[in-house]
């Protein structure tokens, strides 16, 4: 088993690789800008990178139309890194405990799934490329950023989050089921060079999914928990 995990990550896309190292790049970068900057500025930084994944998908829309590729099951941003990244500028402007856990926990878990395993094939166009890899750098970025900014996570953070997250798998469950889509994988396996390769079908393999998330949010609250709470201003 260990080494057909192993086999997995060793069969990635190159044309992932190149796109995933070329992210992390671009999130140091901005990590390290964001932190060599005064306070107003970096607000100013936070705010537009905050919008960044709506211009993304709004691009994403439209090319999509133009293309002709448009549907209902196929391109609705309705997986939990889209609609986690539709959260950010809500939070910017609104921020609150609940949001800010969200963004931590979910953020950097929809990304590392995104970075250290994909649903892509390697030859995708620019607009798919641009939404997968922009989204889930955001993502990152927020992630780490909320945590280097003073939050440090609580077991009341992860069952929240935890709540939250089986209440919106079991809504796109029920979406798909009435539309026949497969958003968050609900009903059959992500294509691509991903850990659904070694696992069986349905419902063995979501299962195994949503366990593996489960188990990664708590080990990022047991990394990241200090006795020194920062809450929110």
């Amino acid at each position: 088993m260990i080494n057909d995990i192993i086999n997995v990550f060793r069969n990635l896309p190159s044309n992932h690789l190149h796109h995933t190292f070329i992210t992390f790049i671009i999130i140091i970068a901005l990590l390290a800008i964001r932190y060599k900057v005064k306070s107003n500025n970096i607000h100013l930084l936070d705010i537009y990178l905050g919008f960044l994944p709506i211009i993304i998908e709004l691009l994403f829309q439209l090319q999509s139309i133009i293309n002709r590729e448009w549907s209902w099951i196929k391109t609705l941003p309705m997986e939990i890194s889209y609609l986690t990244s539709f959260a950010i500028p809500v939070f910017l402007f609104k921020p609150s405990r609940k949001l800010q856990s969200w963004i931590f926990y979910i953020g950097i878990w929809s990304a590392a799934a995104a970075f250290l395993n994909t649903i892509m094939m390697g030859q995708e166009p620019w607009h798919i490329l641009l939404r997968y890899y922009g989204h889930h750098g955001i993502l990152l970025y927020f992630g780490i950023s909320i945590y280097i900014s003073g939050y440090r996570p609580t077991l009341k953070d992860y069952y929240n989050t935890v709540k939250i997250m089986l209440l919106i798998i079991f809504i796109i469950g029920l979406i798909n089921k009435i539309i026949g889509s497969n958003y968050m994988f609900t009903r059959f396996k992500p294509t691509g060079m991903n850990l659904t390769l070694l696992m069986a079908d349905w419902p063995y393999y979501f299962i195994t999914i949503v366990s593996i998330g489960l188990v990664f949010c708590y080990l990022l609250y047991l990394i990241g928990r200090d006795k020194l709470h920062k809450s929110i201003k």
